[in-house]
């Protein structure tokens, strides 16, 4: 009876162990943070779609007028004499 107490007694620490060392498997890989990780391809889209929002942002700027500025120009081209 001693026999078979302390082979079940060895087996849960076994199973205990085994649990632990999945538990520490899983913490590392999470403490990696490799799998949220972008690949370079992730990347390069990430950082042509910003490129993109830049050069619309600035070509707005470049081509379009305050609208006061506009409101005068109207004013001066139809206050002209034909």
């Amino acid at each position: 009876m001693n026999h078979w107490l302390s082979e079940t007694v060895a087996e849960t620490k076994r199973e205990e162990v085994s649990r632990v060392m999945r538990e520490i498997r899983l913490e590392e890989e999470a403490e990696k943070g490799s799998a949220d990780y972008p690949g370079r391809f992730e990347r390069m889209m990430i950082s042509l779609g910003l490129w993109m929002v830049t050069f619309g942002e600035r070509l707005q700027k470049r081509y379009t007028r305050p609208q006061n500025e506009y409101h005068m120009m109207h004013r001066t081209l139809s206050a002209r004499p034909h």
